[in-house]
């Protein structure tokens, strides 16, 4: 795998970089996350790209072409605000705990509350909280919602993605445990992602 600019060069990979979805340098990545698109085919997100600032990294679509629509060097607005990991894991210290469930109980939206939780975990180590915009990189998967419920991959999906991240972990030199599904970093749809094969 030939990597130049940011940009892949093989023959599994289409080019079509959309500058618009690229914030700034992506100086370290500390996750890869996998999305589902909500669409039955690429056209329309593809087409959304076009005037839209949030996207992923890459666009599988379901004959398993994988689309690469931002440089891996730059930064993406893909995973929105983050959940709390030391929650989610049960292993928050004293003051945190503390922090957050003032947050939860607090005033304001559950947007708002949710925000809350993205500041602060913002504020902690990368290793101590879940990869947020600024340290991943992101793969879409088309697919489409149906009653709140994701439909599968197709088996071309599943290929071109279980590649796709085997060769990003390679080059970002990163475990497998750097893997995540949206909803497990993000406020998401529990579904999304969810049999997306990596």
């Amino acid at each position: 795998m030939k990597i130049v600019d940011g940009m892949i060069h093989g023959t599994r990979i289409l080019p079509n970089r959309y500058p618009n979805l690229e914030h700034g340098e992506l100086q370290s990545v500390n996750g890869i996350i996998l999305h589902q698109t909500n669409s039955r085919s690429a056209f329309p997100t593809l087409l959304a790209y076009y005037w839209r600032s949030v996207g992923a990294h890459f666009l599988i679509a379901p004959g398993g072409m994988i689309y690469q629509t931002a440089r891996i060097d730059r930064v993406c607005h893909h995973v929105g605000v983050i959940r709390s990991l030391c929650q989610d894991t049960v292993t928050c210290s004293p003051d945190t705990t503390k922090k957050l469930k003032a947050i939860w109980a607090g005033p304001g939206t559950t947007d708002e509350k949710r925000l809350a939780v993205h500041q602060l975990e913002m504020k902690k180590p990368a290793d101590l909280r879940y990869p947020s915009n600024l340290d991943s990189i992101g793969i879409e998967v088309v697919g489409v919602s149906e009653k709140r419920v994701y439909s599968p991959p197709t088996a071309a999906q599943n290929a071109a993605s279980v590649w796709l991240v085997s060769a990003l972990l390679s080059h970002l030199d990163l475990k497998r445990t750097a893997i995540y599904r949206h909803p497990v970093v993000s406020f998401k749809l529990a579904t999304e992602a969810a049999q997306v094969e990596y």
